[in-house]
């Protein structure tokens, strides 16, 4: 059939000004279902074509939720750089490892797993810290979380298996006493929503009869700790854990305050950490001030102590000397000659207190 028999104006016109065409009354009743099963597959098309724009906005929506996301790990990033920091320092994860673990390791008896065993996946985590027991085939990971995240045990699992694959020896895997290495994963959390303790078992899919329940990680959580048991443990790790549970700027200050003049003897190189820790915390504050102010007061105690541990030092050496010309006064001697060597160097109340002489005698020097 010609086209002009086919088609004819309908009267309506195109923004261009061009004639819409319609099919005649004849041609129509003649290929109706023809026509029809056009007009049928027309729409499917169109409905496809919907579906994939649909797919494209949720693409979109997803990725400025994922862009979301990333700006929420990069505020985190900065917490999780100071705890690594902090627990890749080895004798400060040895007594964190001892503290949480109920173990008893030395210093000489771990030392840091280096050796590249991270999945592409998991690539770009700095939070984590590896170590290795020395003499045997086992690992202690530390894994810092400042969020939550509900699928924690497939992670730790995802953790574990890359540490036995990068550890495993597969030429002895078939003898009869050789043990495949061992993982002990340590969640450390410092976030202030409530930690749902989800393991494996929780996350995975059921089958009727089997139940299983196991957490597969240590769970540290800043949240079960009160501020006086973070205060009182000797980890520089827990005081960076109470700092974190600071709800705000007055509470972040005083918990500061408390952590400089709490009574725990201090090692030199937690005083290093101490005021890293508090120069992470406060880095961006608008009161540049309160920086030197702590870093100040953390030094301040750091001599005071030095000097408190060279007058020890003094006082028992001259007790041992007296003793050893037989003199049962010894000890008051120590002191004497402990407080003038300390008198212009310290306050005389300070002196009074380690001394135990009066301010009085102490002033007649």
């Amino acid at each position: 059939m010609e086209e002009e028999k086919m088609l004819v104006p309908s009267g309506l016109k195109t923004v261009d000004g061009k004639d819409i065409m319609c099919y005649t009354g004849a041609f129509y009743l003649k290929n109706e279902e023809k026509i029809k099963r056009i007009i049928k597959k027309c729409e499917e098309i169109l409905d496809t074509e919907s579906e994939d724009i649909k797919e494209i906005q949720r693409n979109i929506n997803i990725k400025e939720d994922s862009e979301k996301y990333n700006l929420d790990i990069h505020i985190n990033k900065k917490h999780d750089k100071l705890f690594k920091e902090l627990l890749s320092d080895k004798k400060e994860a040895v007594k964190f490892i001892n503290h949480y673990l109920h173990l008893n390791l030395l210093d000489d008896e771990i030392e840091k797993y280096e050796k590249e065993f991270r999945t592409e996946e998991f690539r770009n985590i700095e939070a984590d810290v590896v170590y290795k027991v020395k003499n045997k085939n086992v690992f202690i990971l530390i894994e810092h979380q400042s969020s939550l995240d509900l699928k924690m045990a497939y992670r730790i699992l995802r953790y574990k298996n890359a540490i036995i694959e990068s550890a495993i020896n597969k030429r002895k895997l078939k003898e009869k006493n050789y043990k495949i290495p061992k993982v002990i994963p340590i969640v450390l959390y410092t976030g202030k929503r409530k930690w749902q303790k989800l393991s494996i078992e929780d996350i995975e899919e059921k089958i009727e009869g089997y139940e299983e329940i196991k957490l597969g990680y240590d769970l540290v959580d800043t949240n079960e700790f009160t501020k006086q048991q973070l205060l009182e443990d000797n980890l520089i790790t827990s005081k960076a854990m109470l700092i974190e549970k600071s709800q705000n700027k007055e509470e972040l200050y005083q918990n500061i305050e408390d952590i400089i003049s709490c009574k725990n003897k201090m090692e030199d190189f937690e005083y290093e950490q101490l005021e890293k820790i508090v120069k992470y915390e406060l880095m961006g504050t608008d009161d540049k001030e309160i920086i030197s102010k702590f870093i100040e007061k953390i030094k301040n105690r750091e001599e005071s102590e030095n000097i408190m541990m060279n007058a020890a030092r003094i006082i028992n050496k001259e007790i041992r000397k007296q003793r050893r010309e037989g003199r049962e006064e010894g000890r008051e001697e120590g002191m004497i000659f402990v407080a003038k060597k300390l008198k212009g160097k310290m306050h005389i109340k300070d002196i009074s207190q380690i001394t135990g002489l009066s301010e009085k005698e102490i002033e007649k020097l």
